[in-house]
């Protein structure tokens, strides 16, 4: 059956086989799929820290490390880089908690593998064709009910049969490796294969729904908050100042005692978050008219993301690299910016 990752076959097997494991896992057993998706990730993180001479090794060399070291981060378009950390955060997810894990996550990292694994093709080999775009008819569908999928402990026992493998095949192919000149003039070539095909690549837009699905839903997750719980996506506000007084709010983060501890506005990957900053501001009114407090403001793009107590402090940016502590998690912001919400945080 042909696969969306058909096009690894030559040159990549590797990468392929994690690959073609991701998209068989779709429907079948989202978490595992989840986990293919971040292993297929990892091994290419590490083939082009291995060849490519443009590329320094961080401190530590554990996947979060790597994605976001400077060199790393500078030689991809941005809208890949944030599917690259997606990847990432959806498989730790999947491995390091007991989060639900369903097949539109799955669904989406394979498509966000498929986009970062045909940029390295394409990229670091000479493909004379271009990759096809994904395309969501060629990913199997169970005919049957499928197995259980796997748990989380039994991903991480996975993950160490997995990682002793290809620690026994590392070894063996070190042992096969050409000259020490050899390898530094392999390395240059890469490198220089790479700066001049990198500007082929065009830079995508996701849309307002994709960067909720995609960005802030999975930083809610990995900070505690359910996005799909009892009344908080785009839960009805009335009070707008619009032609029917009403308006749905992306996102509302409630306390254990029932009322709302946070608003969440997300706009297009393309646009300036504060866009949305006046929007979020409007939907706090209508919260704090209805159950009588003010809720903390947060809004974003996706890729940007700012807080906004503004009743007590000006908004500021939260960083790109662990926004989920710095401004979107349930047991940070709300506890050091309003001591007195700290009783009834999620």
């Amino acid at each position: 059956m042909p696969s969306n990752f058909d096009f690894l076959k030559t040159g990549w097997a590797t990468l392929h086989e994690d690959a073609v494991e991701t998209e068989r896992n779709v429907f079948r057993s989202p978490r595992t799929g989840v986990f293919y998706a971040r292993r297929a990730l990892e091994r290419a993180v590490l083939w082009l820290y291995a060849n490519d001479a443009g590329l320094k090794k961080p401190y530590q060399e554990n996947l979060a490390a790597l994605i976001h070291e400077p060199t790393f981060r500078d030689i991809l378009p941005t809208s890949l880089f944030q599917n690259v950390r997606l990847i990432h955060k959806l498989g730790n997810l999947a491995v390091h908690s007991d989060t639900s894990i369903n097949s539109t996550d799955a669904l989406h990292s394979a498509r966000m593998l498929h986009a970062v694994l045909s940029w390295v093709a394409r990229i670091y080999s000479r493909i004379a064709e271009p990759v096809p775009p994904f395309d969501d008819s060629l990913v199997p569908r169970p005919s049957a009910s499928p197995a259980p999928d796997r748990t989380s402990e039994q991903l991480r026992q996975l993950q160490q049969q997995l990682g002793s493998k290809d620690a026994e095949l590392a070894a063996r192919e070190a042992r096969l490796k050409q000259t020490d000149i050899e390898i530094s003039n392999l390395k240059f070539e890469i490198a220089e294969l790479r700066k001049s095909r990198e500007q082929t690549v065009p830079v995508g837009d996701i849309s307002e729904t994709t960067t909720r699905d995609l960005f802030i839903d999975v930083l809610l997750r990995e900070a505690g908050w359910n996005p799909h719980g009892p009344n908080v996506c785009e839960f009805p506000v009335t009070g707008m100042p619009n032609t029917t007084g009403e308006g749905f709010v992306d996102y509302v983060l409630w306390g254990k005692d029932g009322l709302p501890l946070g608003v969440v506005e997300a706009k297009r990957t393309r646009r300036d978050p504060q866009e949305g900053q006046r929007q979020a501001e409007l939907y706090a009114d209508c919260l704090e008219r209805t159950f009588n407090r003010r809720p903390v403001i947060f809004y974003s793009n996706g890729y940007e993301h700012w807080m906004w107590d503004d009743h007590n402090y000006p908004p500021h940016g939260c960083g790109w690299h662990n926004p989920h502590r710095a401004c979107l998690g349930g047991k940070g912001p709300l506890h050091y910016e309003r001591p007195h919400l700290r009783q009834h945080s999620a």
